[in-house]
């Protein structure tokens, strides 16, 4: 009997130690799945911040464009000033520098639709102005 028992201390042992194995296996497997859980979440925040930082790159390139944009325009509002609308032949208008923002430009004329936009003819464009106001005329 005495045997007997022994035998089943050491069984009872021997399923203990058994049972924490399986409890370690079990605490184990959760450890793991929270783990991969984890990375699953670490790789979802690096993914959140990379577009993040995609986004405010974006960002940055669309405010340096809007700030060249902006000082374009400041530019050419300080350009316009120097011209005045004259009246070249009836119902013929262009913008003409003024004599006293000349400097060592050539005297030229601006359409108006030129001045609105922000651009100035080229000599060969001044010519075909001059043809058409000629025509016009």
């Amino acid at each position: 009997m005495l045997a007997d028992l022994s035998i089943a201390i050491s069984s009872l042992k021997t399923a203990g130690e058994l049972a924490a194995l399986i409890l370690n296996t079990k605490v184990d497997s959760v450890v793991r799945q929270k783990a991969i859980e984890l990375q699953s979440d670490i790789i979802s925040l690096q993914s959140g911040l990379l577009n993040l930082q995609l986004e405010y790159q974006e960002s940055l390139r669309e405010r340096d464009s809007l700030k060249q944009q902006l000082m374009k325009a400041k530019n050419w509002k300080n350009e316009a000033r120097k011209y005045s609308l004259k009246e070249i032949a009836s119902g013929v208008f262009v913008y003409a520098i003024k004599q006293d923002k000349q400097g060592t430009q050539p005297m030229h004329w601006l359409c108006t639709n030129c001045l609105c936009t922000g651009q100035k003819l080229s000599n060969l464009a001044k010519r075909n102005l001059l043809e058409t106001i000629r025509e016009i005329a």
